[in-house]
């Protein structure tokens, strides 16, 4: 496979000895086009240049033969097959399609005959031939397959090969010297005598079968016509064959009309295309082309002194033609034709006009022609040194041609320099009293109405287009926005757009009274009354120069330094912009060169200048694409081709995939360009025709493929990544029942040993249960639980049943929370204060409300968000009571229980004005009952563990105690 890596443009020209004339006119353009080819040679990848014959196959890719093997044009390769490949011999003569077989059937050196299949490209050589056909160095002239027979036609014999590879040599008929037979809209001859050999003047006799006539023909012998030795015939239509004997044309009808044509070299192709164009291919001799296949008309000449040996039509209408010298010729476009023209045309056009009658072009070498649109001709040819022609104005019969140095004047033929004009016109326009008003760097002429003023107006900007608005209006573009020229002056004109405020490079008005504004060579704007628009493009070119717009019937060519862009079907988007449906044409469509200077139009027909001559191409002509063929692809996984595509699954090892693409499509050959999508993700563009995907992931894919330059090619791909064993469910349940199976051990065994343990885990189970209730015991005072109980019980003897049921629900809800809050290391701010308020009301209750309590809080503290350890304030409200509160006499306790929350703290106050520690100790008996003292001490060491600590604060004297001061500082949990 080698990568066709360069394209010769090939510019087909007509050279005569004397000065060219050239057919011009609108109405003979069909006869005298010329269409661009485009070579490919050695240097492009072909095995050789000697080309014997080129063919399409049913899948729509082309084929060639070759003295170097067979080649196949892929996606932008050439696929070589040769002896090594499995040819019976690297000189390959014919290539022929076989519609029933889905195979090319071929003829080799030595009279070798085989096939290759057209999915798989395998070669299957057809042995009995050779064994059958005496000749050496048979050259079979036409290979036909009809049904299931092959008729080979060379030479002076005709053979037959059938199905089963029988092969028979026709019988010869011995009253006529050739006979054709017309069969299922395919002509072949069926049989030949050695005429060509015999030494006379008499007439060849053809006897022609069509399907209900039977004709004799006559072709005129002579002595040229024994020196060669091909003959070809085609079909034209149904009721016409065409033949060539030697350097003749024959045109034969089922009604016995005949014509001959003779041409100056011998014929050795001939093929009619989709557009029923007859192309005749000669001995060093080039290609004639009969336009719909009208052998009365003038033929035209392309190709210059090759010899073009076969010639065919791509899926694309594309025109391919095979040579002895210089490879390949294709030809994309026969609708995009070039002008024949001298060289000194050839090397470039700067500049072109018309005024209706004359066609004036100003080409790189200085030279200026007028081509005379009526006769079909070069009017007139000037060269003008220096001139360097910038823009070329017609006016009636006036022509002005303005350079960089130097002007003229052609007036009736009569060229004039203009001396006192020297201004490099950028554009022009005509106001509204057909006066011509011009622009140049740094202001406006008004060059009259035949060039006849000549007034300057400096308007102090730089200046690059002009446009002729509504009412007249002459709009300026410059390189800070858009100006309206009006009495002699620029005034600004529509400021409410900041893209206005670039550099303007042309100005375009169109035929529904919309302003095209070219920002910056390549952005659009369309002015639509005083609606300004985006125009979104939909191509994928690179930034493009716009350099001329023409309109024709909602139709809009616009010619850029990328190509030909082609706009239809403007509308407006969701985000009030303006779309369009876009095609470029470049150098594979036919142009010359894809560097465009100038478009103009006479009435259908479009005139393209460029870097490299002039094509045209009519309006009105059809450029929807053909039915694309459809992309196919090998897939490479590893080192491995994977056959089958039904069903795919690959291991999660094999997740890197490879797929090579094919697809017989014609555009830029040396750089496919293909994108997809995977799950239809975004799209990748890849400009190779190699998709690789790497490390993908397990699951299930589907790939989206399409091409690039013909995006109604697509193919998909489904398949799916497995999972490695480990993650597969089967492995899983597996997995987990063994896991399962070694835990039952496990267990098993555990409780064997769990028998010598019993007693140690038991010793361990009754610590724990110690420390549990006296964790508990720690919490709550046992001697309040006691003295709770007593006190209903109490109740109940005195017969308060109401003071016992509602001490009751108030000691059991405390009981509650308590217990729930002891499965936690921290509780709300809120929770606490309600346990307290419970705690302190069953005091209150239990003491006959010898005491009042208050609870305060500042207004900034969230009590439902601020946690604090669970009764870690309990301990010493208990303490107040039982030791401050319960041994006064002259007064009722209080209890204030205060709040305050700082940066790092929750500060806790609890004062009392109780009996003072000092006279609690006393009355306690001197510390007899530990209680307090112990829940004291472990609440200080819970404190330590909550990284937080507390003071105790005696109010009044010694002599007078006035109570005492708690003050808890709780370090804030983070959690």
């Amino acid at each position: 496979m080698n990568i066709i890596c360069l394209k010769k443009i090939c510019e087909i020209t007509l050279k005569p000895t004397y000065l060219f004339w050239i057919y011009f006119s609108f109405s003979t353009f069909i006869k005298s086009q010329t269409y661009s080819f485009i070579n490919y040679s050695t240097d492009d990848g072909l095995p050789s240049n000697n080309i014997y014959s080129v063919v399409k196959d049913q899948n729509g890719y082309v084929w060639f033969s070759s003295n170097s093997g067979v080649g196949k044009f892929v996606t932008g390769s050439i696929n070589v097959f040769s002896k090594s490949s499995g040819l019976p011999d690297n000189s390959v003569f014919t290539l022929i399609k076989n519609e029933n077989n889905k195979s090319l059937l071929g003829t080799c050196y030595n009279n070798n005959l085989f096939s290759i299949d057209i999915e798989s490209n395998k070669i299957n050589i057809v042995n009995q031939v050779k064994s059958v056909i005496p000749f050496q160095n048979f050259f079979f002239d036409q290979t036909v397959i009809i049904g299931d027979t092959i008729f080979l036609s060379g030479g002076t014999d005709c053979y037959k090969v059938y199905k089963n590879n029988k092969v028979l040599k026709s019988s010869v008929d011995m009253n006529h010297d050739m006979v054709i037979n017309f069969e299922n809209q395919v002509p072949y001859i069926q049989s030949l005598k050695n005429f060509l050999s015999q030494n006379t003047n008499r007439p060849i006799s053809i006897k022609v079968k069509f399907k209900n006539n039977l004709h004799t023909f006559f072709a005129t012998n002579s002595k040229e016509l024994l020196n060669y030795t091909h003959y070809r015939v085609h079909k034209v239509n149904p009721a016409t064959i065409a033949l060539t004997l030697g350097d003749r044309l024959l045109i034969l009808n089922k009604n016995g009309a005949q014509k001959e044509i003779d041409f100056d070299k011998e014929i050795i192709s001939l093929f009619v295309d989709n557009d029923n164009d007859c192309w005749i291919g000669l001995k060093k001799g080039g290609i004639h082309i009969f336009k719909k296949s009208n052998f009365n008309s003038t033929s035209t000449n392309l190709l210059g002194l090759n010899s073009v040996s076969s010639i065919c039509q791509d899926d694309q209408n594309g025109i391919w033609a095979s040579t002895l010298e210089s490879g390949i010729y294709y030809c994309k476009s026969k609708k995009i034709c070039s002008i024949p023209t001298n060289e000194s045309i050839s090397s470039g056009i700067n500049a072109m006009n018309s005024d209706g009658n004359y066609i004036y072009v100003s080409s790189n070498d200085n030279t200026i022609y007028s081509f005379d649109i009526k006769n079909n001709s070069i009017k007139n040819k000037w060269f003008i040194d220096e001139i360097n022609t910038r823009k070329i104005i017609c006016k009636n019969n006036i022509t002005l041609i303005n350079g960089r140095i130097k002007s003229y004047v052609i007036k009736h033929g009569d060229k004039i320099e203009l001396n006192k004009m020297n201004l490099q016109l950028r554009d022009y326009v005509f106001d509204k009293s057909d006066s011509i008003i011009g622009i140049y760097q740094a202001g406006l002429v008004n060059l009259g109405k035949q060039f006849d003023v000549f007034s300057v107006n400096i308007i102090g900007v730089n200046a690059y287009s002009l446009a002729k608005c509504e009412n007249d209006k002459i709009i300026v573009g410059c390189d800070n926005g858009l100006y309206e020229y009006k009495n002699r002056a620029l005034i600004p004109y529509f400021k409410n757009n900041l893209l206005l405020n670039s550099r303007v490079d042309y100005l375009f008005y169109d035929n529904k009274e919309r302003l095209w504004i070219v920002i910056n060579g390549s952005t659009i704007l369309i002015k639509d009354k005083n609606e300004t628009r985006l125009l979104k493009i939909n191509t994928e070119m690179e930034i493009f120069k716009i350099r001329s717009i023409v309109e024709s019937n909602d139709t809009y060519w616009i010619g850029t330094n990328k190509g030909l862009l082609n706009l239809e079907e403007l509308n407006f988007d969701k985000k009030n912009s303006y779309t369009c449906k876009s095609r470029l044409f470049t150098k594979f469509d036919g142009l010359l060169s894809n560097d465009i200077t100038t478009l103009i139009k006479q009435h259908n027909v479009l005139f393209i200048a460029n870097s490299k001559g002039l094509n045209y191409l009519n309006m009105k002509d059809d450029f929807s694409s053909q039915t694309s063929k459809p992309i196919t692809f090998n897939l490479t996984i590893g080192n491995s081709k994977v056959d089958s595509l039904t069903n795919l699954e690959l291991l999660h090892n094999f997740n890197s995939i490879k797929i090579k693409l094919q697809q017989p499509y014609y555009y830029a050959f040396s750089k496919p360009k293909f994108y997809y999508k995977i799950n239809g993700l975004d799209c990748t563009i890849v400009n190779s025709d190699l998709i690789t995907l790497s490390n993908l992931k397990p699951g299930k894919y589907t790939l989206q493929i399409a091409n690039f330059y013909d995006p109604s090619a697509k193919c998909s791909l489904i398949f799916t990544i497995l999972k490695p064993i480990w993650y597969r469910t089967w492995f899983i349940i597996s997995e987990a029942l063994g896991v399962i199976l070694l835990l039952v051990f496990l267990f098993s065994r555990r409780l064997k040993n769990a028998r010598v343990k019993d007693e140690e885990e038991l010793r361990i189970q009754k610590i724990i249960n110690d420390y549990k209730i006296t964790s508990l015991q720690a919490q709550m005072n046992p001697h309040f639980i006691f003295n709770a109980l007593n006190s209903i019980q109490q109740f109940i003897l005195t017969k308060k049943p109401n003071e016992a049921y509602d001490y009751l629900a108030r000691f059991s809800k405390l009981i509650r929370l308590v217990l729930e809050s002891s499965r936690q290391s921290y509780i709300t701010l809120a929770n606490e204060i309600e346990m307290l308020k419970l705690y302190m009301d069953i005091e209150q209750q239990r003491t006959g409300n010898s005491f009042t309590y208050t609870i305060s809080y500042n207004k900034d503290i969230d009590i439902n968000t601020i946690t604090l350890p669970v009764m870690i304030i309990q301990p010493h409200i208990e303490n107040c009571i039982w030791h401050g509160i319960t041994n006064l006499k002259d007064r009722v306790g209080v209890i204030n229980l205060k709040f305050i929350e700082t940066e790092n703290h929750l500060v806790i106050e609890i004062t009392d004005n109780g009996v003072g520690r000092k006279k609690a100790f006393e009355l306690d008996g001197g510390g007899i009952n530990q209680h307090p003292s112990l829940s004291m001490k472990i609440n200080e060491e819970r404190l330590k563990l909550f990284n937080s600590k507390f003071q105790i604060i005696d109010l009044g004297s010694i002599e007078n105690p006035l109570g005492t001061k708690v003050i808890i500082y709780l370090t804030k949990n983070d959690e």
